[in-house]
């Protein structure tokens, strides 16, 4: 009987030694779900952060890429307006010096335009399209082109006697094109250039009157090279500064013949 009541004792000693180790064990088993949930709340939270990083990344990297661009575009304007541009020429007006395609650096910073200049105008007709011709009279002065083509200058204030033919190395008269006759004094003579925009008459000393033109202050009187195909002060009248865009000053195309091309053609 006290065996049994012994044993009794013992078993209950046990089940309290185990209870105490479950108590232990559901402790450690509640700790450690803590920290777990605890774990992955903090890797929530720092993923949360990654990706508002990444799309904070996002938007930062998109306006440095808009302010970039803005800024050369800004300074691209700011060059073709204030400093200069390459120009492609369109035809063959300049033809012996520059070419259909040839591209040309303009230069635009203020310089007062020089007789012999190649220089881009704008054009009278569209605000988009340009001409590109040389200057050959300045303001003030009176211009005519004779029966030989050849060019006449009279100085500002000056009189016929006091006319020069201008010496042209650069322009170029095409054979194969023939200029229209008209009757001068009755009688038939090739062309002059100038009857469109004429606003003075020339009387040679042998009695032929050829139309002049007289450039007002600050107008500049310009011609293609190719004197016989090019539309130009003889057909649209003279050009202010105001209307000079800027100095054609050398050649960027083609790279064979970069350089001044003035210089390249003398």
């Amino acid at each position: 009987m006290e065996e049994e009541i012994k044993k009794t004792g013992e078993v209950t000693e046990t089940d309290e030694t185990v209870t105490e180790a479950e108590a232990v064990t559901n402790e450690v088993s509640a700790d450690d779900t803590w920290f777990k949930r605890w774990k992955k709340k903090r890797a929530a939270k720092k993923e949360a952060q990654r990706k508002k990083d990444e799309a904070k990344g996002f938007w930062q990297n998109f306006f440095e890429t808009v302010l970039y661009f803005a800024i050369v575009i800004l300074v691209a304007l700011s060059i073709k307006k204030w400093i200069g541009q390459p120009v492609i020429v369109s035809g063959d007006s300049m033809k012996d010096t520059l070419f259909n395609y040839n591209f040309v650096w303009t230069n635009k910073i203020k310089y007062t335009p020089k007789r012999f200049d190649v220089v881009t105008i704008k054009s009278k007709k569209t605000n988009n399209d340009m001409y590109i011709k040389r200057v050959v009279a300045l303001p003030g002065e009176t211009i005519y082109v004779d029966l030989d083509e050849k060019i006449h200058i009279i100085p500002e204030g000056g009189t016929l006697a006091d006319s020069y033919v201008l010496e042209d190395p650069y322009g170029y008269f095409d054979d194969s094109i023939h200029l229209a006759n008209i009757s001068i004094n009755g009688e038939v003579a090739r062309k002059t250039v100038l009857n469109k925009v004429s606003n003075k008459l020339i009387e040679l000393e042998d009695g032929t009157k050829i139309p002049g033109y007289v450039c007002g202050e600050n107008e500049y009187f310009v011609m293609g090279d190719n004197r016989r195909n090019s539309q130009d002060s003889r057909s649209l009248g003279g050009f202010t500064r105001k209307e000079i865009v800027g100095h054609a000053v050398f050649r960027i195309w083609p790279l064979n013949k970069l350089g001044d091309f003035d210089k390249s053609n003398k």
